[in-house]
């Protein structure tokens, strides 16, 4: 073989490298939002850009990190904030295609091998940059792709550690006391960002059973390996202490308030959430879906196909991938089959990268084999190599193409268009209006005077505190409910003993209070189906643009037929359940306004509101 030909495969191996971070990258950057999305995205941005506390865990990392892209001078701050996603994202396929490589890469014969075997992987590492999950999380603010790279990082690690034990020499055992050890911090580190990181627990536990059966191989003892990698762990942690020391400087956005030891504790677990863990059991029909719906769905039948020939290749070259990977799927499964939430989707992003991992391996094989063909064959069946990546491509880029993306804000720009200065808005919606208006109100100064009280937020016992930063009057209005309720809540938190029902009626009476107490101080209205709380019973409702105006005055309220922006821009907008959602927002809305203008015998204007109503269901 000549060196000609080792260094020109070696320069492929290279250049495969680099694309397989560079085109997810150039991808994601392309198809990144550039306005505010829905859920949690407009509150972590805001959190992160602000150096705040976003919702429990907190997610330090993030934020931290978050901060130094919004100093970038580049787009908006969601903009900014969002390139984290975008550039983790592309490193958890370019670390997935060095740990495929590992696999079954590096052993290649020189020339056409090596070369067929990196294309192979490539496809295989853009099979899974272009799936549904993973695209879709590294266009938008979310701590998601940054979970996916953190993982992707710590199977690269043990990977590592493994290899370099294997080849029982000294330096080969100090290196994986090295490598070990980077596993453990990168362990840690991940806890920092999202808490099902902790499912990843049984690969260090796979980990520590090798360094076990190498370090005993060549008569050492294990204890100094162990070591360093189990003292690693909690050093990250120590991120944590970010949330007490910034509280403490009353930032902007200030979830909680986690300055006491309690408050932190609960934020820290997340405690408010554990309750839905296995509160339905363990459901096999969430399993069923995944498998028969979301997973077809990822990157076309291909990825599961390609997946389970790269079980089958791992067995005869690497079975040691397996022994890591496969207890951190059935974990990830398990986990998701007990936790029944809305957006369980995205807590498969682990699941799909492990198939993607396999994938890489498969085809990385296949490519290995097919450079030793003569040169038609070979340049055929690498064409075919190529191919893959194609559909998911094909397939997912209108939904995650986010580039002109503008829902969420126009949603939110209609809701408080016609509220009046100084208003109180009850959000019964996080996720569409709640959560963006966190990032529209601080960090783009839309609309500030408004208060918006998220009703799923009233029973936190640092309501009190909250409402003190954004509504004194109201604070000092229901000073003495909010106490009480702080204490029975807290009581809650730390598990004590406590009379129930007398917590049910310091709660009825804190919502009557508060909307009681906003009315007499300022405009009052309820947003989408928070109207029908019981707390608004008694009051008189009148349909205001997407709102509802609390009052007990029961004169017609006149009020022209608004003039919505988002309804325009459905009309070039897949019709999504995102969309379709939005749209009910503003039907349901509209009805309420026409049988508010029927009852008060405003027929001509009923008309009108009924013709406005009926162009948009066209």
């Amino acid at each position: 073989m000549s060196r000609w030909t080792i260094e020109s495969s070696t320069r492929t191996v290279f250049v495969a490298q680099v694309l397989a971070f560079l085109l997810p990258l150039t991808v994601y950057v392309y198809t990144l939002s550039r306005e505010v999305f829905f859920v949690d995205s407009g509150e972590l941005a805001a959190a992160a850009a602000t150096l705040g506390i976003a919702h429990p865990p907190g997610y330090p990392l993030f934020c931290l990190i978050g901060y130094l892209f919004s100093l970038l001078p580049a787009g908006a701050p969601i903009f900014r904030v969002g390139l984290i996603s975008a550039a983790a994202g592309a490193l958890a396929t370019g670390l997935m295609f060095r740990v495929a490589w590992m696999l079954v890469g590096e052993h290649s014969a020189p020339g056409w091998p090596r070369r067929s075997a990196a294309l192979g992987i490539l496809s295989g590492t853009l099979l899974f940059a272009f799936a549904q999950t993973p695209w879709s999380q590294a266009v938008i603010v979310e701590v998601y792709a940054l979970h996916g790279a953190l993982i992707m990082a710590l199977f690269f690690a043990c990977a590592m550690a493994i290899r370099a034990g294997a080849e029982s020499q000294v330096g080969g055992l100090r290196r994986q006391q090295s490598w070990g050890l980077l596993a453990g911090l990168l362990f840690g580190l991940s806890l920092t960002n999202h808490l099902t990181a902790a499912l990843m627990l049984p690969a260090i536990a796979v980990l520590m059973v090798i360094v076990f059966l190498h370090r005993r191989r060549g008569g050492l003892s294990p204890w100094g390996a162990w070591g360093r990698i189990i003292l690693a762990v909690p050093i990250p942690l120590l991120l944590y202490l970010y949330l007490p020391l910034r509280s403490r400087m009353d930032p902007p956005i200030n979830w909680d308030y986690p300055e006491t030891w309690h408050r932190v504790l609960t934020h820290v677990t997340a405690r408010q959430y554990q309750g839905q863990l296995g509160s339905a059991g363990v459901k096999l029909e969430e399993l069923h879906r995944f498998i028969v719906d979301q997973l077809p769905a990822e990157a076309t039948l291909m990825l599961p196909i390609l997946a389970a020939l790269g079980i089958v290749v791992l067995l005869r070259e690497r079975p040691w991938v397996l022994w890591l990977t496969v207890p951190v799927l059935l974990a990830q499964l398990l986990y998701n089959m007990a936790y029944p939430i809305h957006d369980i989707q995205v807590y498969y992003l682990p699941v799909v990268l492990i198939l993607g991992l396999w994938a890489a391996a498969a085809l990385g094989w296949i490519g290995c084999q097919t450079g030793h063909l003569r040169l038609p064959a070979a340049v055929i069946l690498c064409v075919i190599l190529a191919l893959p990546p194609l559909l998911p491509i094909l397939g997912n880029h209108q939904n995650n193409n986010c580039r002109d993306y503008r829902l969420t804000k126009s949603f939110c720009g209609d809701v408080i268009r016609y509220a009046e200065s100084g208003a109180v808005i009850y959000s019964g919606t996080w996720g569409r209006f709640s959560g963006p208006m966190v990032y529209l109100q601080e960090l783009e100064a839309l609309r500030p005077d408004i208060v918006v009280m998220d009703m799923g937020r009233l029973a936190s016992p640092m309501l009190g505190r909250d409402l003190q930063k954004r509504f004194p009057e109201l604070a000092a209005a229901c000073r003495v409910e909010l106490e009480g309720m702080a204490e029975v809540a807290t009581q809650a938190e730390r598990g004590e003993a406590y009379d129930v029902a007398q917590g049910r009626r310091l709660y009825q009476n804190l919502l009557r209070k508060l909307v009681r107490g906003s009315m007499r101080l300022r405009p009052t209205y309820a947003l989408g189906s928070a109207f029908q709380h019981g707390m608004f019973g008694g009051l008189l409702q009148h349909p205001e643009g997407l709102l509802v105006r609390l009052t007990t005055d029961p004169a017609y309220r006149p009020f022209a037929v608004p003039g919505f922006e988002l309804p325009e821009i459905l009309a070039d907008y897949p019709p999504d359940s995102d969309a379709r959602s939005l749209l009910g927002e503003y039907l349901s809305m509209l009805d309420g306004r026409i049988r508010y203008l029927q009852h008060h015998g405003r027929t001509a204007q009923a008309d009108s509101v009924r013709a406005y109503l009926g162009q948009m269901r066209r």
